[in-house]
């Protein structure tokens, strides 16, 4: 009886430790260790309680080490917890978590503030009834065309777009969004996005600039081009053979400056969105023609041929803003002139070709080519590969990047492939419905 007695104080004990039954059953730990057996001796019963003892004491040892290890593990947990709280609080940009029904999980502190709403007015609701995103034009961007549209197909998508607050004003962001999964199941999106009204601001004052300069600058540039050629025609009398050949120089220089001058003025009214575009019906095989008469001046150092393919039936005309393509179609050609070799025979291939929805015009030279490590750079504003720059001193880097401005914006692309030491080719893609017609305020520079 004092053993039961001594057992149920021991088992008292425990219990007032509020030990977790489902961890640990000690009832079930004392039926195999506990064994009850016949009558014994005194010395045979303290015996088996100093066993028991010992081995509840074990027992109470083990639970209390695994609460501690527990407890150490919670507070772990719910310190690694509170840093990322931390983390995704201190982040200067806005972070958003959807699931894949486009419903709120998640937005910072800072996403808050940005848009006016607070998160307890988010949680569990669809993004897209409380924020809106709007286009240039202010037309609102339907779902599956936002980042998080897209996201939800893609893996990432990184752009520039516009939100809508809360009080309905407007910012500009530029915005990274991406898929959250786990393995191949899709959990939501995770979007991060930045104001840069303030960079907008400043890209806007920079083209004001520009475009301020570059009218300022042709003003004069035009009246000593105008000096020159009437010197150039005698007509300030006659001049000796040495100081024509300094005009030219002086003509040269003037022109070289008058083009970088449009070129800037061109490159402001792009970015900033003036320009406008013009289709109108125009045959392609005819214009490639006009584009080459105009590179008549550098042909004649060339040792190249030019050979123009186009399809044995004429195309059909398609609606293209001439003076736009003209500039992306000349810089093509005037550059595959200026690359290419001048110490042995090559040849220039200008084609012409039709394909499922596009027209495609190719410009392949057998120059310089672009090296593989420079090549992502090419259609960057004021760009020179160093090989360029070696065979051709002088260059602004603004003809590929207009170029490519130029396609974008009015529907088509250009792309280029192209090996080092052996030529490249680039390419123009017009859609068959042609290019985009777009409203502006001023045409381009020639």
């Amino acid at each position: 009886m004092r053993l039961i007695s001594f057992l149920g104080e021991l088992l008292k004990g425990l219990s007032a430790n509020k030990l977790p039954a489902k961890k640990l059953n000690i009832m079930a730990i004392l039926k195999k260790k506990i064994v009850f057996g016949p009558p014994i001796s005194a010395k045979a019963h303290l015996q088996e309680l100093e066993l028991n003892t010992r081995i509840l004491e074990d027992t109470k040892k083990a639970l209390t080490q695994t609460l501690d290890a527990f407890e150490i593990e919670r507070a772990q947990l719910e310190k690694a917890k509170l840093k990322d709280e931390a983390i995704l609080s201190s982040i200067g940009e806005v972070l958003v978590v959807t699931d894949h029904d486009m419903k709120v999980s998640r937005i910072n502190a800072v996403g808050e503030k940005m848009l006016g709403w607070r998160q307890e007015e988010l949680l569990g609701k669809e993004w897209f009834q409380f924020v809106k995103m709007i286009d240039e034009r202010g037309k609102k961007i339907p779902l599956l065309q936002t980042p998080f549209g897209r996201a939800l197909t893609t893996t990432t998508t990184t752009t520039t777009s516009q939100f809508v607050r809360k009080d309905g004003t407007i910012f500009p962001a530029t915005i990274t969004a991406s898929q959250i999964k786990m393995g191949q199941d899709l959990f939501g999106v995770v979007v991060v996005f930045r104001d840069i009204t303030k960079e907008k601001e400043i890209d806007k004052a920079k083209n004001e600039f520009i475009s301020l300069a570059s009218h300022q600058l042709r003003t004069p540039l035009t009246a000593i081009n105008w000096y020159v050629e009437m010197l150039q025609s005698d007509d300030a009398g006659k001049l000796m053979p040495e100081q024509k050949k300094y005009l030219d120089e002086v003509y040269k220089g003037n022109q070289r400056m008058v083009k970088l001058v449009s070129d800037l003025l061109n490159l402001s009214r792009l970015e900033t969105g003036r320009i406008k575009i013009d289709p109108v019906p125009v045959q392609l095989e005819e214009f490639i023609a006009d584009v080459l008469a105009d590179c008549r001046g550098l042909t004649k150092y060339l040792t190249c041929a030019i050979r123009v393919v186009t399809p044995k039936k004429p195309l059909s005309k398609i609606m293209i803003d001439p003076t736009l393509l003209h500039q992306v179609l000349l810089n093509l050609c005037t550059n595959a002139i200026r690359y290419s070799p001048r110490d042995r025979q090559c040849e220039i291939v200008i084609t012409l070709v039709q394909a499922e929805d596009s027209i495609v015009i190719s410009v392949a030279d057998q120059g310089i080519g672009i090296p593989p490590e420079t090549q992502g750079r090419v259609f960057e504003k004021f760009f020179r590969a160093d090989n360029a720059q070696s065979i051709e001193a002088e260059g602004s880097g603004l003809g590929l990047y207009l170029a490519k401005k130029i396609m974008d914006v009015s529907g088509g692309k250009i792309w280029f492939e192209s090996e080092a030491g052996k030529g490249s080719v680039f390419y123009l893609s017009i859609p068959m419905g042609g290019m985009t017609e777009k409203q502006g305020e001023v045409g381009f520079a020639a």
